[in-house]
């Protein structure tokens, strides 16, 4: 499988390493993507592979952003970054230094050719495979740095060793960490089950502040408890995910009061973490930052303005979440197979969800505000969903419905387009009423509502696709306005007739009445009590 892409990335002048033990246990959504930062670069990439052992992420093209020191991202979508193309970083005339991950096992010929301020570049792994001409015309004494030793037998460009250093902290847990432009990332776990990062270490009689938390850090290590001191900034890739069935020890997290952004994968499979306590801070959660966690609740601040798809994936112990204010859209996946999550409350700054965002989730209604987008398979599957407000929604992509098996009722009143098996298999819907916008009624689009008998439509004929309705009730038909009928004079895929605008069962007048009658009772029971009160005190009062 191979695909390409675009993606904005966490780059906020981050000096990041990576340590790495596994690739990806799931194939992630091709799909998916991770955006962030107003300073950040764009990578041009491509993804392959057929299983876990041979997935790998190329990044093919950059886009400089204003990052002067660049850590090129471990992983992106799940995808482990394997090789650096030809020409990828070429020009690239703000870059003084770049963090090559240790997975990466080839660089292309001028991969990094014309950095004219580039003067270091950090190897965490071993020598990759390096094409002609990588770092021609860098900076003036550009050096390459490797990780403890030098490579042996290689002089295309100056080389020489840099080292981590390591800390003990007041809990006795231990690590190590490295120091480049004055600020500190945390390595690698070395022992310990609590752990304590503070907000600096002091080295060769200089305090220096811890920034990072860096790449797979703690990955795969038996760490239960971790205390992080306000000045950190950023949690990075998969810092403290686990691979397999086994789950993280990990069971408490204390954030710090200044952390802005947490990378992707970073809690994926801490099965033993049911509740974080996210700061205001925060602005940015990455791909599948907590996918397969325990968490119950996730409170997303409104100081966050991107969440990255699958954060919360396959979380099924979720059973409730607060959404940012400050996102406009839902991304794909984000709550996906999160069977105990019932409701969801969605601001009027989100207009879109994306595609497989709810996938079988417990929710029991929507109020859907001001969305217009809905994604493909965005709600899939919810088989306790009965009642959706969508009456500002224009587009509905493929299957976003489909099964839903207890669906009772959607409000359409802006709905412009429905798309292939959009509400199939909703066996309890018994009627629809389309609004007079609807211009396209995909294939398959109600197919398997067999409750369905009718569908009322206000405006003129749409586009109406193949077995639409297939598989309704045996008795269904199809009703329009006679100041449409013109449109509506060829139409005999289904039975059909002229609607006089009323609905079945629409006992408005019935519940008018009602709604009175009880109002008289309710001011009579009113007046009654209150006279009783008042000869009951007059009588009290008699001699």
């Amino acid at each position: 499988m191979s695909s390409n892409k675009i993606i904005k990335v966490a780059i906020v002048v981050m000096l990041i390493s990576v340590l790495s033990v596994a690739t990806v246990a799931v194939m992630p959504s091709s799909s998916a993507s991770s955006s962030f930062a107003p300073d950040g670069g764009m990578y041009e990439y491509k993804t392959e592979g057929i299983s876990a052992e041979t997935y790998r992420a190329t990044i093919t093209g950059y886009t400089e952003g204003s990052e002067e020191f660049l850590a090129i991202q471990t992983g992106i979508e799940g995808y482990p970054v394997k090789a650096i193309g030809p020409n990828a970083f070429q020009n690239s005339t703000l870059l003084e230094a770049v963090i090559i991950p240790e997975r990466v096992d080839s660089i292309g010929d001028y991969a990094f050719a014309g950095c004219s301020s580039l003067k270091a570049a950090y190897f965490i792994g071993e020598m990759p495979d390096m094409g002609n001409g990588v770092f021609d015309n860098a900076a003036s004494g550009f050096t390459i740095y490797c990780l403890n030793e030098v490579w042996n037998g290689y002089n295309d460009y100056k080389t020489d060793v840099w080292s981590p250093y390591v800390y003990t902290d007041s809990t006795g847990g231990s690590y190590s960490y490295y120091i480049l432009n004055d600020e500190i990332t945390i390595f690698r776990h070395i022992s310990g089950e609590n752990i304590s990062i503070p907000s600096s270490i002091e080295n060769n009689g200089r305090n220096y502040p811890v920034i990072s938390i860096g790449p797979e850090s703690f990955y795969k290590c038996n760490v239960k408890t971790v205390t992080i001191a306000d000045g950190i900034e950023r949690i990075e890739d998969r810092a403290f995910s686990w691979e397999h069935d086994e789950g993280s020890a990990l069971d408490s997290i204390t954030f710090s009061n200044t952390l802005k952004s947490i990378g992707d994968e970073a809690f994926r499979n801490c099965k033993s973490l049911r509740s974080v306590n996210l700061p205001e801070s925060l602005r940015y959660i990455g791909f599948e930052a907590f996918r397969d966690s325990s968490l119950v609740s996730a409170y997303i601040p409104d100081s966050v303005s991107y969440v990255g798809g699958g954060a919360f994936y396959c979380c099924y112990d979720l059973k409730s979440a607060k959404l940012s204010r400050s996102m406009t859209e839902i991304p794909e996946r984000m709550f996906g197979y999160c069977a105990l999550l019932t409701s969801i409350d969605f601001s009027d700054r989100i207009t879109a969800v994306g595609s497989s965002a709810f996938y079988k989730c417990g929710l029991t209604s929507l109020d859907l505000n001001e969305i217009e987008t809905i994604e493909r398979e965005a709600f899939y599957g919810c088989t306790n969903l009965r009642f959706v407000d969508a009456d500002e929604v224009r587009t509905i992509g493929n299957e976003a419905f489909y099964d839903c098996t207890s669906l009772k009722y959607v409000s359409f009143d802006e709905i412009e387009s429905i798309s292939y098996r959009a509400f199939g298999k909703c066996t309890s819907w018994d009627y629809v009423v389309f609004s007079e916008s609807l211009r396209y009624l995909g294939e398959d689009s109600f197919r398997g509502c067999t409750s369905m008998s009718d569908a009322y439509f206000e405006g003129p004929m749409p586009v109406i696709g193949d077995n639409a309705f297939k598989n309704a009730d045996e008795d269904f038909a199809v009703h329009y306005l006679k100041s449409n009928s013109a449109s509506w004079s060829g139409f005999d895929a289904y039975n059909s007739a002229v609607w006089d605008g009323s609905l079945p069962n629409d006992n408005s007048g019935i519940n008018n009445s009602m709604m009175i009658l009880i109002a008289a009772i309710a001011v009579l029971i009113v007046l009654i009590v209150s006279v009783l009160i008042l000869f009951k005190k007059k009588k009290g009062r008699s001699p």
